[in-house]
């Protein structure tokens, strides 16, 4: 049939990671304990390599600024947001809490 997946472990996965992303959406900021159970590679992935990209395209326009502290600031911004979806992709914790 057409618009039906032919393989149902597909259709599994796909139903398990749109969960997980609804989940994630819905869960509290502060609760890392359910950030850490709910955080698939998928979704890792998908925010880490934005951040990557949108870093990226700041940097790229960063050399189109004129002024010098336009560049700094655009600079610096892309450095932060490639930083952090480097760390989003490498699922590290960037503020860990002491218990």
């Amino acid at each position: 049939m057409i618009g039906q997946l032919t393989d149902p472990n597909l259709e599994t996965e796909l139903c398990r990671d749109v969960f997980c992303f609804v989940r994630m959406a819905n869960s509290t900021i502060g609760n890392s304990k359910a950030m850490k159970e709910e955080d698939c590679l998928g979704c890792r992935l998908v925010s880490g390599f934005g951040l990557f990209f949108i870093g990226a395209y700041l940097y790229r326009q960063s050399q189109r600024q004129s002024g010098t502290f336009s560049k700094i600031t655009v600079v610096s911004l892309s450095a932060v947001s490639i930083g952090l979806g480097v760390a989003r992709i490498c699922n590290a914790p960037l503020f860990p809490k002491d218990k």
